[in-house]
């Protein structure tokens, strides 16, 4: 499932965690390469800076992989990153990851269905700001 939204930095893609993990895994399954690489081929031709959000339900996990909500939730968008860096070659410098473990649901996190719309992964488009100048120097 994929959902599009605008928020005040750009564009927001908002992809289920079914549609690119397994429940409780941050290696990106066999069935999202294809979609993945048609959001590659968009991020490419573009010049956004692209920020990638790992997100969680507030159901606790304690693996010997993720001890927590917080390694599961950044283990995702870094391999979501990974993925653009590795099969599509973006600029590092336009990349970043981050991982929210469980602390910035959609919705209330208090039944299975809202728990699930929770564990997602957001691929956000950022325009570019122009290049600030330093303090004490002119442009």
């Amino acid at each position: 499932e994929i959902n599009l939204a605008f928020t005040h930095e750009g564009l927001v893609m908002r992809l289920s965690e079914h549609t690119l993990f397994d429940l409780g895994a941050a290696d990106i399954s066999v069935e999202a390469l294809p979609l993945l690489q048609k959001i590659g081929a968009i991020i490419s031709k573009t010049a956004y800076l692209i920020r990638i959000e790992g997100h969680t339900d507030n159901l606790p996990i304690h693996t010997g992989r993720y001890p927590s909500n917080w390694e599961l939730s950044t283990a995702r968008a870094v391999n979501g990153l990974r993925y653009f860096l590795k099969n599509h070659r973006i600029d590092p410098q336009r990349l970043a990851a981050e991982g929210f473990s469980e602390f910035h649901p959609l919705v209330a996190n208090d039944t299975p269905q809202n728990r699930a719309k929770n564990r997602r992964v957001e691929i956000i488009f950022i325009k570019k700001e122009p290049p600030k100048t330093p303090i004490g120097e002119t442009p």
